[in-house]
């Protein structure tokens, strides 16, 4: 049925048979009546068909040809009087701002009777005033209380929902805000609102322990009567932000380029001290060769001659000329 009805809306906008089209506008929490003038007896049942832009439409009053009593759904009522179909409003409030449709069901067949566009303005108090406070510049490790001030009404009957607070967060490499945290009207520290004092100051904080991912530009935004109001936003600054890594890079590349200089170092002392042993070997090793070629011995023959002249007696003696 509201499939039909949907479909219907879009092909009938603005093309009502009888009374064609008017602009209504009121006050938030004010009385509103709509109504039509019937001139035709052979309708069964009428209805006031609220359409919002992007949303289904919806049923808000109907009536029975041969019922002259009131029909109620919420704050609207619906009735017949003197051969119009009146449709109330109840202290209308910004929501009920929509499209309004007569339509009567005559044999089957639905006919637009007339359209009304409500407009219903609020008073500029309604709107929650979002102000955000600036931060100085922390060092990662800390912790910062980002702070949102929400200036609104207590008591707004034209508005009578809580609000809540969402806080987002944007960075150079994002292209749009990412939430992070939320939190309920109970839980800001407020003060006002009161009779002599209408308007209430609630102010939210939020806590973060820092590090330097975390710089950016958070936002404030408070849910209310149907829509987002953001804060101006606070600037969140991380002292050496940016050069971290530069500075870890140094520090890792100077400790890699010392490490080398000392095992460098190490390799060259521990050569030096092979080499100085191996010259210390060659040089021994060369004094014993030159000692032993400079060895020089010499043979002395001695010839013992006995009287009897028969035999000679050899005796060799045998000196090393270097008096070794």
């Amino acid at each position: 049925m509201h499939v039909v009805l949907c479909t219907l809306l879009i092909l009938q906008l603005g093309c009502c048979t009888d009374e064609g089209f008017e602009i209504k506008t009121v006050n938030a929490g004010e009385d509103v009546t709509l109504s039509y003038y019937n001139n035709h007896k052979d309708f069964r049942t009428f209805f006031w068909i609220k359409v919002v832009p992007g949303k289904m439409p919806e049923i808000s009053g109907n009536g029975h040809k041969y019922d002259a009593g009131e029909t109620k759904i919420g704050h609207f009522s619906t009735k017949q009087e003197e051969g119009k179909f009146i449709f109330q409003i109840a202290k209308a409030k910004p929501s009920d701002s929509a499209f309004y449709y007569c339509l009567t069901l005559v044999d089957y067949d639905i006919i637009f009777r007339k359209a009304v566009l409500l407009d219903v303005k609020r008073p500029h108090s309604d709107f929650p005033a979002v102000v955000q406070s600036s931060v100085d510049p922390v060092s990662a490790g800390d912790v910062v209380a980002l702070q949102c001030s929400v200036l609104s009404e207590f008591q707004n009957d034209a508005c009578p929902e809580e609000h809540r607070v969402f806080w987002f967060r944007k960075t150079d490499g994002e292209s749009h805000p990412t939430y992070i945290y939320a939190s309920r009207s109970s839980d800001g520290d407020c003060d006002g609102g009161t009779e002599t004092q209408p308007l209430q100051n609630c102010v939210y904080s939020f806590l973060k322990n820092v590090s330097s991912s975390d710089a950016g530009l958070y936002y404030c935004a408070v849910a209310a009567c149907g829509k987002v109001f953001f804060g101006n936003g606070t600037k969140l600054g991380v002292q050496g932000h940016g050069t971290h890594n530069n500075i870890f890079f140094f520090l890792f590349f100077g400790t890699l380029v010392l490490s080398l200089m000392v095992v460098t170092f190490l390799i060259c002392v521990v050569s030096k001290k092979s080499c100085a042993v191996c010259r210390g070997k060659r040089i021994y090793s060369n004094l014993i060769c030159r000692k032993q070629q400079a060895a020089i011995f010499t043979t002395a023959v001695f010839t013992v001659k006995k009287t009897d002249k028969r035999n000679d007696v050899r005796v060799y003696a045998t000196r090393n000329m270097n008096g070794w």
